[in-house]
């Protein structure tokens, strides 16, 4: 499980952010009181992928957020919550995808 470098957002200007290759399982470090957005490019001509960000320890009731991204499309999911859906343990929330083919991901911290 390798983590994810986040790109700081910009208030009122913009920001330049390099998606990488997204794996089976990845993490973002994450500390208290985050937000952030994941964007998820499939480039795949054929087969849509899931994208699960599993759910954190810190609030009682919450599901894991399954997002399927349609083939050849790009999707922005969030904003995320840290305490939604961070792990109190290890500090960090939990990306998993379906399809890690042509998909690529990055973090825009808010």
């Amino acid at each position: 499980m390798a983590d994810i470098a986040k790109t700081n957002g910009v208030t009122n200007g913009n920001v330049t952010f390099l998606p990488v290759a997204i794996a089976t399982s990845q993490t973002v470090v994450v500390s208290k009181d985050e937000r952030m957005c994941l964007y998820i490019k499939n480039a795949q001509a054929g087969a849509p992928v899931t994208i699960t960000v599993v759910k954190g320890d810190g609030i009682a009731g919450v599901a894991d957020l399954v997002v399927v991204v349609p083939q050849a499309s790009e999707m922005l999911i969030g904003p995320l919550e840290s305490a939604r859906y961070g792990s109190k343990t290890t500090g960090k929330i939990t990306v998993t995808a379906s399809v890690v083919t042509t998909t690529t991901m990055a973090v825009i911290q808010l």
